[in-house]
């Protein structure tokens, strides 16, 4: 494949409307709100996890190649992935499947819309994602 075939589409930017606010003093509000939701979804006993940092990975697209094509790969190779540009991207914690999200931009920053969530009593029970995809 011909590089020049190849085109890259840029991630969507995010529109925000709405009121002005005090961005600290919204976003530290926001955030109590969201770990009273969250504790109330804590199992009874399990409330000491609430504060443990977990992994959160997130899956633009994956490929198979074969060793001599993984070796052949040289500066400006492309190489070609399972997914379409604009297709969701997987998200795991601690390599279990999280959910679906959008990747957008807000601020010169990627972030991810969550569009799909795995319920948290249930985000354990799966199997674990496998190393080779």
């Amino acid at each position: 494949m011909n590089p020049k075939d190849f085109e890259v589409s840029k991630a969507k930017e995010a529109t925000v409307s709405g009121p002005v606010i005090d961005a600290a003093s919204s976003r530290k509000s926001r955030l109590r709100r969201a770990a009273g939701e969250v504790a109330n979804d804590i199992a009874p006993g399990l409330e000491f996890l609430s504060d443990v940092n977990l992994k959160i990975s997130v899956i633009l697209a994956e490929t198979k190649m074969p060793v001599r094509e993984l070796l052949a790969l040289r500066t400006d190779s492309v190489v070609q992935l399972d997914k379409l540009s604009g297709d969701p991207v997987d998200i795991f914690v601690e390599n279990q499947k999280l959910g679906k999200g959008e990747v957008i931009v807000l601020q010169e920053k990627l972030r991810i819309r969550l569009l799909e969530i795995t319920p948290p009593s249930t985000l354990f029970e799966s199997s674990p994602r496998s190393k080779d995809g």
